[in-house]
């Protein structure tokens, strides 16, 4: 199940500059802004944390959880189904993407058949909490004055016009 997150825009200085436009062209400036946000957006959540090793131990208190689990991984191993030490490949990385959902509504999505584990609040693995790995609300409020001030930037160049 694909993860992510939808952008729409609702600021005040937008409300009062609306005001004075026609629908067509309040349309696009909420299109523009929310295209622009959806932009700056994008590589941001494509950052991958530094790289950071934690074992099992340290994350879930114990290397297995099961004898059984034990032997698969060991077996796994063996036969090259597991190959260590991790290389990170970037798939998750290149998973995101924008889409335009609606009438000026993005979203940013990953189907990266593992992404939820790795990023989705809920499913996320401790694992990959304790490495650094953000979900996307963690995302948006660490960058949320910043994305303002992309979607201000625009209102403004666009009444500037």
């Amino acid at each position: 199940m694909p993860i992510g997150f939808r952008i729409s825009y609702n600021q005040g200085q937008f409300k009062r500059l609306s005001n004075k436009l026609s629908p067509a062209e309040s349309k696009a400036l909420v299109d523009q802004t929310t295209k622009a946000v959806a932009d700056f957006l994008l590589p941001k959540i494509q950052e991958y944390p530094p790289v950071k090793h934690v074992t099992r131990k340290q994350a879930y208190g114990v290397t297995f959880f099961t004898d059984k689990q034990r032997r698969w991984f060991w077996a796994a191993l063996r036969s090259g189904e597991l190959e260590l030490p991790y290389r990170r490949t970037g798939t998750l990385r290149q998973g995101w993407h924008i889409a335009s959902t609606k009438s000026s509504t993005y979203t940013l999505t990953n189907a990266t058949e593992y992404a939820g584990l790795v990023q989705e609040r809920g499913q996320q693995s401790r694992m990959m909490r304790i490495i650094g790995w953000k979900t996307p609300s963690t995302f948006l409020q660490q960058y949320k004055s910043e994305i303002g001030r992309v979607g201000i930037a625009n209102v403004r160049r666009w009444k500037d016009k």
